[in-house]
């Protein structure tokens, strides 16, 4: 009879009729006749040596919070995933061929067990899916091959599950056996390169992930898993993938970045008589030397030094101003040669003059708010640009003692009393807290069905008009102090003993927005624009969600 050797690094499961071997987080099944190499790696494992390299020691780090998975027999989130998938994923599907060594092998290197017993896959439901509703993101006809998207899923979960880059996920991956075949790669094929995971996760965008994070919750809310009892909300801020934004900074860069992008339009065939200066070491040397005037002390040296700050920080402009009077002429003339241009060279070029243009207009805008500086005023924050390649990220205030000002976006967080997050959403700039919570509970009762029983929040949605709406939507019970001074009949509500217990389970979701970030790549996002930090921050909940729900599950 077939034996199995539970590792507690990792769980595969062998689903009826040995469709596939699914893996989340437990122990991998290991049958004796798998051979030598891996019943080698598993005895190894179970004697607590780390058997896949690099994944293991992760592994082993995250271990306290996959004890869940290893209590149960079945894999329910590979399970979970795996139906997610089956339902759309969102529109993850995909009107490109896979690869010819995915298709070919996939049916010889993911056999599992079926109700016969033999481990040939005689009896076995074959694992393959066709893509077919991929289409709005790619061309059917030109591109590389993609991968399958069920693959391409499980590769994201256990990248915001680890915490991994492109690159190391790929690597480990690659070294490790059970991790290939959660990711449904069969073995000895090729682990996808690391830039088809980017391209794929750009080009869905935001829009397929918030469908991923839909069929996740509608079907955890069918198997009755969703508990909307009493619900909580708060906000944080998504940091930018951007450094300190100062004007001088930007104003550097961005005399930096014309000149790199009007050396790409000539390389290109544009504009090769157009006589350009380039100013980058003049801006350099005027953005150290307000780094070393800022280390003067005392009363004295420090208003002198504001005062020469204030004139290098117009100095740069006018570099500035001047780089782009060369960059126009280039881009004028360059249009003369596009259009003579033909094939490879016509593409190179027209993609230099577009990033020039975009630079152009984003230096622009930062010449005039350092305009607006020098002249003593205060640029408006919910247009301030902070990045020249983000630039929809802002300067948002949220009192915090140790950042006073982040930069990034504003998310809000909706959870539950098992941690959960039942909704989610990432705003441009600072919005105001108050009316984003009806939308959210809204949006909650169309996922569950039914209305939360009790929603509660901080002081920054205490509004009259927040409860009037909560109430309207079917809520029974609203905790949330008010901003203003309340009335003597309003502070003896909020003294009710039932009203301060909710208050005081609403403070922990600090610690669920604190794991999130740690856990889960809340603290920044990598992708730019509000597109790429909707997309990052959906599969960062759709990761954290997955574990939760499948801890849940019978």
């Amino acid at each position: 009879m077939s034996q199995h050797v539970w590792v507690h690094a990792w769980h595969v499961h062998a689903r009826c009729c040995g469709e596939v071997f699914e893996a989340a987080g437990g122990g991998v099944a290991v049958h004796a006749a798998a051979g030598p190499i891996e019943q080698d790696r598993a005895g190894h494992a179970v004697a607590g040596g780390g058997v896949d390299g690099a994944a293991d020691r992760g592994r082993q780090r995250h271990q306290g919070g996959l004890v869940a998975f290893a209590a149960h027999p079945w894999d329910t989130a590979a399970v979970f995933l795996t139906e997610v998938v089956d339902v759309g994923g969102g529109g993850f599907e995909d009107p490109q061929p896979e690869q010819p060594e995915h298709r070919d092998q996939r049916e010889v290197g993911l056999v599992g067990r079926g109700r016969c017993g033999s481990w040939n896959g005689c009896c076995r439901r074959p694992a393959t899916r066709q893509p077919t509703q991929r289409v709005a993101y790619f061309d059917a006809r030109i591109g590389r091959p993609s991968i399958p998207m069920e693959t391409y899923l499980r590769l994201m979960f256990l990248k915001f599950r680890y915490r991994l880059g492109y690159e190391s996920l790929c690597r480990e991956v690659a070294d490790s056996i059970s991790w290939q075949r959660f990711c449904r790669i069969p073995l000895g094929v090729r682990v996808p390169h690391p830039t088809t995971l980017m391209k794929i996760t750009t080009r869905c965008g935001d829009t397929a992930v918030a469908g991923l994070n839909e069929a996740l919750l509608a079907k955890a809310a069918t198997a009755k898993l969703l508990r909307t009892e009493k619900v909580r909300a708060d906000t944080t801020v998504v940091e930018a993938d951007v450094a300190y934004p100062t004007d001088s900074g930007l104003l550097a860069k961005a005399v930096g970045k014309i000149a790199r992008t009007v050396g790409r339009v000539k390389a290109a065939g544009g504009a090769i008589r157009t006589r350009s200066r380039d100013r980058r070491r003049a801006a350099g040397q005027r953005a150290r030397s307000i780094a070393s005037k800022l280390r003067l002390r005392g009363a004295q040296q420090r208003d002198e030094a504001q005062t020469t700050v204030r004139r290098i920080t117009g100095e740069l402009a006018d570099l500035a101003e001047a780089a782009m009077r060369d960059a126009d002429a280039v881009v004028r003339n360059a249009r003369r040669a596009l259009r003579r241009a033909t094939g490879q060279a016509k593409g190179r070029l027209h993609r230099a003059l577009d990033e020039l243009n975009t630079t152009l207009q984003r230096t622009s805008r930062v010449v005039a708010q350092t305009r607006t500086r020098l002249r003593g005023e205060v640029p408006d924050s919910a247009t301030r640009l902070v990045s020249l390649h983000d630039p929809d990220a802002r300067p948002i205030r949220k009192g915090r003692l140790g950042k006073p000002v982040e930069f990034g976006y504003k998310a809000q967080i909706v959870d539950n009393a098992d941690g959960v997050v039942l909704d989610h959403n990432v705003e441009t700039g600072n919005p105001a807290d108050a009316p984003q919570l009806a939308p959210a509970i809204e949006r909650i009762t169309r996922r569950t069905g039914r209305a939360p029983h009790a929603v509660t929040a901080d002081r920054g949605y205490g509004e009259a008009m927040v409860e009037r709406d909560l109430y309207e939507l079917g809520v029974h019970s609203v905790a949330i102090p008010r901003k203003s001074k309340p009335s003597a009949a309003r502070r003896e509500f909020e003294h009710r003993r039932a009203f301060r217990d909710k208050i005081k389970w609403r403070t922990r979701s600090e610690g669920r927005i604190s794991h999130i970030k740690r856990s889960y790549g809340w603290n920044r996002t990598e992708l730019t624009t509000i597109q790429g930090a909707r997309t990052w921050c959906g599969h960062g909940v759709f990761a954290h969600n997955l574990v939760k729900i499948a801890a849940l599950a019978p």
